[in-house]
């Protein structure tokens, strides 16, 4: 019969031995900087010039906070991932890209709110979102993810890298090698990486907060799901996922635009507003079915009777660019964006933005890099070049 103590000693044991897996991962979590204070992902990447890519801890409303605070920018872009190819090379002054904080209107004022108590810009470029306006598009109310400091423990994160393994989406090798401390560079860009999309393919935010998609455009994503537009020419088809059908604008969401025009205006930042592009082939794709997106000339419409400066380039050809730029079906490369700074300055030469772009290495950049999606002054950093990952018949 066993003891009392022999009892617990087993206990313990078994105990120990089912609670050790995952003390391994959560050192390895801690280690890929997947439970790390956002302030801190923030300062390392202007120590280290790092990519910050997570799978497991998301909360770009806050990093970007902190991104805003660590680099005091005077122009910020905001709006939603279709404005994270503005690139602070662009510019001649501090630059931070806010793209992906604003997912909606209203999380776009809360974080606007939450700015300007740490950093009000000179200049804001805001990227709008046609489907924003849709009454069709859903909007929350409130963002509980916008709670999480980085370090909140979920038992998502503990079992996480056991789900990436299982996924193929980090390999037996990254994880040995992210718990005995080794560096995490993986031979696609030359950057530090902190998060497991970033170890795994470099793909996450650059230090000014716009963001690298290595994965796609270095050919590396065998399950790409935009090949000749085909998932964003789904989803319009179906009306699903952004591309809703509707006849009205929101009043609603007007208003709460109205409210962002006006915490920018009693905070003497001047608002250069966006229309990011969508791709010549879906532009198409939604013509032939103007019917049912019949609130989009409304909007477009809308938005350029506003006072303020407003530059429409939702069809990605009023750029000057074309689908071969494109990251998928409604996100231009940096070259495009460079593009529409570019035509910017051209149709108005005395725009807000005009003392504050690198206009001759812009014009460099475009000229050297057109047809493709990514461009750089520092070709060592990247070890691979761009393919034709939308299988259009680019040259690249």
């Amino acid at each position: 019969m066993w003891s009392h103590k022999k009892f617990i000693g087993m206990y313990l044991l078994f105990t120990g031995l089912i609670a050790l897996p995952f003390l391994a991962n959560f050192v390895f979590i801690s280690k890929a900087f997947e439970n790390s204070d956002f302030g801190e992902i923030a300062a390392f990447q202007q120590e280290r010039d790092a990519i910050y890519g997570t799978a497991l801890n998301q909360n770009t409303f806050l990093y970007k906070l902190k991104l805003v605070e660590q680099r005091r920018p005077k122009i910020i872009a905001l709006g939603s991932s279709r404005v994270m190819q503005f690139r602070e090379e662009f510019f001649n002054e501090s630059f931070v890209n806010c793209g992906g904080a604003m997912n909606h209107l209203n999380e776009g004022r809360m974080f606007l709110e939450r700015m300007v108590r740490v950093q009000r810009p000179e200049v804001l470029i805001l990227g709008l979102d046609f489907w924003w306006f849709n009454d069709n598009f859903s909007q929350p109310s409130s963002y509980a993810y916008h709670e999480n400091s980085g370090r909140v423990m979920t038992w998502e994160k503990i079992i996480g890298p056991f789900r990436l393994m299982k996924e193929k989406k980090i390999s037996v090798r990254t994880y040995r090698d992210i718990l005995l401390g080794r560096r995490h560079n993986n031979g696609i860009a030359g950057h530090e990486n902190m998060g497991l999309r970033a170890i795994s393919h470099s793909d996450g935010f650059r230090k000014d907060g716009s963001y690298l998609y290595a994965r796609t455009v270095f050919g590396f994503d065998p399950k790409y799901e935009d090949i000749n537009f085909g998932n964003t020419l789904s989803r319009i088809r179906k009306g699903t996922d952004r591309f809703e059908y509707g006849n009205e604008l929101s009043a609603e969401r007007i208003r709460e635009f109205e409210e962002i025009l006006e915490i920018c205006r009693k905070n003497n930042i001047k608002v250069v507003i966006i229309l990011p592009p969508i791709a010549e082939a879906v532009s198409i794709a939604m013509d032939e079915m103007k019917e049912r997106y019949s609130y989009i000339p409304k909007f477009r419409e809308y938005a350029m009777s506003l006072p303020y400066e407003v530059y429409d380039f939702t069809n990605i050809r009023d750029a000057g660019s074309d689908d071969c730029e494109c990251i998928d079906g409604f996100h231009g490369g940096d070259v495009t964006y460079q593009r529409m700074l570019l035509k910017i300055i051209k149709q108005r030469p005395d725009s807000i933005l005009k003392d504050h772009l690198n206009i001759s290495s812009m014009a460099s950049a475009v000229s050297k890099f057109r047809g493709k999606t990514l461009s750089t002054h520092d070709d060592a950093r990247f070890m691979h070049k761009e393919t034709d990952f939308l299988k259009l018949g680019c040259r690249k």
